[in-house]
C-alpha cells in the first residue's frame, strides 16, 4: 500500500470497538476530532439518526444500528480505499439503502466481501472468486460473474452426466451386440449397435464424443 492510500476497514468484528456507554454523538465526535456539531448531525442524519436519537446509548442499539454507526466513522474520514467485510450484514432494507448510495458516491476504491447479491449487482464492477486458495478475476460486473459461473456449472454437470449415461448405454449394447452376434440375430444386433451409438450423437461436445468412444473401446476390452 503506498503512502497516499488511507484505508478505512469495516470487518465483522468491527461492532465490538463500540464504546457501549457513549452516545451516538459522542462516539461519533471522538472517532472524527475537530468536527463541528452541525457536521456530526447532518453526517447522523444521512444514517437515519436524527433528532433525540443521536443521544441514545450505543449498548441500547441493535446489531444494524451499530453498524450503521460504524460505517458512518469510516465514510466521514478522509480515505480513498474502503475494505467492507459483509457490510449489509444486521442491516434493514432502508440501513442497506443509505450504505448503498454512500459507496456509489464514495470517488475512491472499494473492496467488498459481500453474499448480498442485490449489493453486489448494484456496484460491483468487477468480480473476484476465491475458489481453493486460487484467485479468479472476471472482468465485468456481477451479472457478467453469474453468466460465466453458472454455464460453467452446467456444462460440466451436463458433461458428466452425459458420461455415465454413455457408459450405461455402451455396456448394454455391446451385450445385446455380441449377444445377436452369437445367437445370429439381427434384431439384438441392431439394438447393441442403437445403444451404442445413440449417447454420441445427442451431445454436442466434440471432446465428449471422444472420451465416449474410448469409454467404449474400453468396456468392449471388459465384456470380450
Amino acid at each position: 500500500v503506498g503512502p497516499s492510500v488511507k484505508v478505512g476497514y469495516f470487518s465483522q468484528s468491527a461492532l465490538d470497538v463500540l464504546d457501549p456507554k457513549k452516545t451516538i454523538f459522542d462516539e461519533i465526535c471522538d472517532r472524527i476530532p475537530g468536527a463541528t456539531i452541525g457536521f456530526v448531525r447532518n453526517l447522523l442524519g444521512s444514517f437515519l439518526f436524527s433528532n433525540d436519537d443521536v443521544n441514545k446509548k450505543i449498548g441500547i442499539l441493535s446489531g444494524g444500528e451499530k453498524s450503521r454507526v460504524v460505517l458512518a466513522t469510516i465514510l466521514a474520514t478522509p480515505v480513498n480505499f474502503l475494505i467492507l467485510d459483509e457490510p449489509t450484514n444486521h442491516l434493514d432494507i432502508r440501513s442497506r439503502e443509505i450504505l448503498l448510495e454512500a459507496i456509489q458516491k464514495f470517488e475512491g476504491t472499494v473492496i467488498m466481501v459481500s453474499h448480498d447479491r442485490h449489493f453486489l449487482k448494484a456496484i460491483a464492477p468487477r468480480v473476484f472468486e476465491i475458489d481453493q486458495g486460487e484467485l479468479i478475476p472476471y472482468e465485468g460486473n456481477f451479472d457478467y460473474y453469474l453468466s460465466k459461473t453458472t454455464r460453467l456449472a452446467h456444462y460440466m454437470n451436463f458433461s458428466l452426466s452425459s458420461l455415465a449415461a454413455s457408459f450405461v448405454f455402451g455396456v448394454f449394447g455391446l451385450y445385446f451386440f455380441r449377444h445377436g452376434k452369437k445367437q445370429g440375430h439381427i434384431p439384438s444386433l441392431l439394438v447393441g449397435l442403437i445403444l451404442m451409438i445413440y449417447p454420441y450423437f445427442i451431445e454436442n461436445a466434440i471432446l465428449l464424443w471422444g472420451i465416449g468412444f474410448g469409454l467404449l473401446f474400453l468396456e468392449y476390452q471388459w465384456l470380450k
